[in-house]
């Protein structure tokens, strides 16, 4: 029997490519393969955080998840499994979370994309909402923050809740959400965006999820 992840990895794919195999490229769909929350915010700053780390090795990068806490993420086992991925392997460089293999299908790549964040090719997401105020924040936290910005209190706030923010907004676009159960009935996507449900867009409609046993 494969490993939960991976069967969970390769449906993300296969819905992907299905989909874009029907619509093309018309519509740019949105297929997310989602990770924890945790996981997702690292990803979503993922160039700015290695970076950073490069040139002011000595500065610690904000950790806006410091902010929003909830007994739920304190689970001691799961602690553990972060702490002994760290320790032992990062397929991808400032990452440490084993289960990512699919980078450009997760939460975080997609929330760059929608904020309009330039990568590889310099180029920006055809559905990127770059004129929205709050995204444009969030590029310009992400600049600061690869280049050594130092971050206060208030800072880190205010970071966290444009990231909160974006979150929801990509996760409203979505035309497929894939995720482990764990994830599933994770309080911090469960309690997300204006209908606080995780498994409803913006106009009320039920999104299709598909999570693995």
């Amino acid at each position: 029997m494969a490993p939960m992840n991976s069967v969970v990895d390769n449906l993300a794919d296969m819905i992907n490519q299905d989909i874009r195999r029907v619509v093309g490229n018309r519509r740019h769909p949105i297929v997310i393969r989602e990770h924890s929350w945790h996981t997702e915010t690292l990803l979503s700053r993922l160039p700015e955080e290695n970076k950073r780390k490069v040139n002011y090795p000595s500065r610690q990068p904000p950790r806006v998840q410091e902010d929003e806490l909830d007994i739920s993420n304190l689970e001691g086992a799961r602690e553990l499994l972060r702490i002994y991925q760290v320790a032992t392997h990062q397929p991808i460089e400032g990452v440490c979370d084993s289960r990512v293999t699919k980078l450009r299908l997760s939460l975080g790549f997609y929330m760059c994309a929608i904020a309009g964040v330039r990568r590889d090719d310099d180029t920006t997401h055809p559905r990127a909402e770059s004129d929205n105020v709050q995204w444009a924040s969030f590029r310009t936290e992400l600049h600061e923050l690869a280049e050594g910005a130092e971050f206060d209190r208030a800072r880190k706030v205010n970071f966290a809740a444009i990231t909160r923010a974006l979150r929801d907004r990509v996760l409203e676009l979505a035309d497929v959400v894939v995720c482990t159960l764990s994830n599933a009935v994770d309080v911090s996507f469960l309690t997300s965006g204006p209908t606080s449900s995780s498994t409803r867009n913006q106009a009320g409609r039920p999104r299709l999820t598909r999570s693995a046993r």
